[in-house]
């Protein structure tokens, strides 16, 4: 497949995928363990606070779960869709809309590298 960006600036944004690979698999790591059957997959623990049977412990500790679960599962895709874009580098197909084929526009790129369609598909 011909190359649609030039190799400088394909580069460029490779290096900034693989930094932004690198710190969010950091913060998923600080907050959730690694699935070792499911590649890319992290898993939350329930945070023990104590065993007390006071009520607004248990419903802390229900909150802080929740914001944590929340906070992993965005990271979880962002991690996803930059690993996805990587794979494309490698392919020769990074640059190129998943949906009609057309290239996306450098601008969106360089905001968001790990994008997979052009503004007029997302």
């Amino acid at each position: 497949m011909t190359e649609i960006l030039p190799p400088e600036i394909i580069e460029q944004l490779k290096t900034k995928l693989e930094t932004e690979e690198k710190t969010i698999r950091e913060e998923l790591e600080a907050i959730a363990t690694k699935n070792p059957r499911v590649k890319g997959d992290f898993t939350v623990a329930y945070p023990e606070f104590g065993n007390d049977v006071d009520p607004d412990e248990g419903a802390d500790e229900v909150e802080e779960f929740a914001n944590v679960l929340a906070l992993e599962q965005r990271l979880e895709d962002r991690l996803n869709h930059i690993t996805a874009a990587l794979t494309k580098i490698g392919e020769g197909r990074y640059g190129v809309c998943d949906r009609c084929g057309k290239p996306i526009n450098l601008e969106r790129l360089e905001a968001m590298p790990e994008a997979a369609t052009c503004r007029s598909c997302q």
